[in-house]
């Protein structure tokens, strides 16, 4: 998989070719990563995946994570990607 130098504007079908199968477990293994991830850095928190592909009514959200505060309560934070045509 690529790697960015920081967040910004990108086709996206240029790097994954399907949403569900291949963007969704890239994005949910970036922020599970030891080292912590580009989106963790840039949003200031500390993310733990809790589902990918959670089913949310008829549509499935991409990553559910909490974010994880040392010493603090943990805040229920949701992430999801767009959905590709």
């Amino acid at each position: 998989m690529p790697e960015f130098a920081s967040l910004e504007s990108q086709d996206v079908r240029d790097y994954w070719e399907h949403e569900a199968t291949v963007f969704t477990p890239w994005l949910a293994g970036e922020i599970r990563a030891e080292e912590g991830s580009e989106l963790e850095d840039t949003l200031g928190l500390n993310l733990d995946v809790t589902q990918v592909e959670k089913s949310v009514g008829r549509y499935s959200m991409d990553v559910f994570c909490r974010s994880v505060a040392i010493g603090l309560s943990e805040t229920p934070t949701i992430l999801w990607a767009m959905m590709l045509a």
